[in-house]
């Protein structure tokens, strides 16, 4: 379930459940966008000598996500 960012979103989310579902859905979409914009540094800063925890810690990653992505 997504959170709710301020009073006023919550207060239309408990009148339309309808917006509540989209605003999830589209904070979800922004989230996997952001997400996927990282992916690419991995590999540059792999080139400039930075480790796995390095790269996760930078890019607020999952280490899996970054140790998968470096295999």
């Amino acid at each position: 379930m997504c959170e709710k960012s301020s009073v006023w979103q919550g207060k239309i989310a408990a009148r339309n459940p309808e917006y509540e579902r989209k605003s999830c859905y589209f904070s979800l979409l922004a989230e996997n966008a952001r997400k996927l914009a990282k992916l690419p540094t991995i590999s540059r800063l792999v080139k400039i000598g930075l480790t796995a925890e390095q790269i996760a810690q930078v890019l607020d990653l999952p280490l899996d996500e970054v140790e998968s992505r470096l295999r």
